[in-house]
Formats: C-alpha cells, structure tokens, sequence
C-alpha cells in the first residue's frame, strides 16, 4: 500500500470510528453516576449498541494501519497528518450528528489543516 492510501485510511477511520462513538453515546446518553448498579446498566448499554460495536471496529482497524504507518514512515510524519482527522472530523459532525459549530472552532480546525498540510509538504519535498 501507499504511503498516501495508508495515511488516507487512517484518517478515515479515526474519523468515522469516533463518529460511530459518539452516535452511540447520544442513544447512550450521558454516564453521570459511579455507583456500580448504573455502571452495569450502562455497561450492558454499550455492549447491545450497535453504533458502539461499529465505532470500536473502525477504531481496531484504525489502530492497525497506524502501526503499520510506524513500522513504515517516522512517527513525525505520521502523528501531524493523523491531525487531519480533527477537520474531517469537525465537518462530519457538522454534516452527520447536526452538531453546531463555532467560528472559533472552525478557525482552529483550519490552523490544524495547515500544518498538516505543512508536514506533509515537507516530507514529500525530502523523498523527492
């Protein structure tokens, strides 16, 4: 695989293994109490969530492209672009879960875009 389709992946599924997540946690709903009755019935909330099961299988697969990106590529290059996942992140919840986002916010997901783009700029200068 390239390293361009292997980092595509990973940010791929970092992003919609998180957007599974949180789908699940808003059928879910908020985990406010410690007490073990409500942790055994949120427990077995979790483990009947579909959502859940299909974000922890993109985040597994996201986990195993990224050793592989490690075992490939230096780490300073792999750990900025994965940052990516932030925007496409931030867009998805916007588009998927209806979420609001802020001007502010958004301004922060384009400064990390940029330096994403930065890192990846400047290894691709190195391997030419």
């Amino acid at each position: 695989m390239s390293r361009t389709i292997i980092m595509l992946l990973i940010v791929v599924c970092q992003v919609f293994g998180d957007l599974w997540l949180s789908r699940g946690m808003r059928q879910i709903g908020a985990v406010n109490s410690v007490e073990i009755g409500s942790l055994i019935t949120i427990a077995i909330k979790f483990l009947t969530n579909p959502w859940i099961w299909l974000g922890i299988a993109f985040l597994i697969t996201t986990l195993i492209l990224y050793l592989v990106a490690l075992s490939r590529f230096d780490l300073s290059y792999v750990l900025p672009l994965t940052a990516f996942t932030y925007v496409l992140s931030t867009a998805m919840a916007v588009l998927i879960l209806h979420e609001h986002v802020s001007a502010i916010r958004l301004l922060g997901t384009c400064i990390i875009t940029a330096g994403a783009f930065v890192v990846g700029w400047d290894e691709r200068k190195h391997h030419s």
